[in-house]
């Protein structure tokens, strides 16, 4: 009995030691692959800067992340969607209004002690603006990102989370659509990535179902003096939670 006690606390121990170097490697690869992208948001040669080295590495971030994510069980993963409320401010700039748009994608939730949590984000989101032109003509400015929000997380015991963080986003298309004129497709002279900062907060049922309503505003400049400003609402849910009881 002795020994099978032993042996049980070693392995025991040694899980432990190898979800620790797990959280360890994680946490350096994603605070690297961030130095990356704002040096490309500095730059803004991000084609330029991933050389195929990078690129590389990128993806076997990614395997490892997806690899830690399915052998951690205290990790919580699903899908999210939601409608957005978005326009265009900045510095003298006016007679923007706000258009309706959606998000689409996915999150995951990574314990660090307590109730706090790092929870990366990857989803597409539709943004931009209405607008009134000459003799009352106007149309809407369409854009469309590849979003990749890492927020630091705050859960109560009653289901209620608080979260803020930077986010990356990546353009897509950039149109703007006229009423009676041919649309301008004015992607290639836009800023190719989007900074922004996120605040939000939200309920996480006990059955894996969550709601969040979101704020991020633009950091940088997209085109001249414009920035975007986008409100979200959004549905949530927890499947690795249902596909944990699924294994049990």
């Amino acid at each position: 009995m002795v020994a099978i006690r032993g042996n049980h606390f070693v392995l025991q121990n040694t899980f432990r030691f190898c979800s620790i170097t797990n959280k360890i490697f994680l946490l350096h690869n994603v605070s690297e692959s961030f130095f990356y992208l704002l040096m490309a948001l500095r730059h803004q040669k991000f084609i330029y800067l991933l050389k195929v080295s990078e690129m590389k590495k990128v993806v076997l971030i990614l395997l490892s992340l997806t690899g830690f994510v399915i052998a951690n069980a205290q990790i919580t993963f699903g899908p999210k969607a939601g409608v957005n409320s978005s326009t265009i401010f900045g510095k003298n700039v006016e007679g923007y209004k706000s258009k309706t748009g959606f998000h689409i994608g996915g999150q995951a939730m990574i314990p660090v002690k307590g109730a706090f949590a790092l929870q990366p984000e990857l989803y597409f989101s539709t943004q931009g603006a209405k607008w009134t032109g000459y003799e009352g003509k106007g149309g809407q400015s369409n854009l469309s990102y590849i979003n990749l929000p890492v927020l630091a997380k705050y859960n109560s015991k009653y289901g209620f989370f608080a979260e803020t963080g930077p986010q990356i986003g990546m353009l897509l298309s950039a149109v703007d659509d006229y009423v009676y004129i041919e649309d301008d497709d004015f992607k290639d002279k836009a800023k190719k990535l989007d900074f922004a900062w996120a605040v939000g907060i939200g309920y996480l049922s006990k059955y894996g179902i969550g709601i969040n309503a979101r704020y991020n505003i633009g950091l940088n400049k997209f085109w001249d003096e414009e920035k975007n400003s986008v409100f979200q609402v959004g549905l949530y849910y927890d499947i690795s939670r249902h596909l944990g009881a699924a294994k049990k």
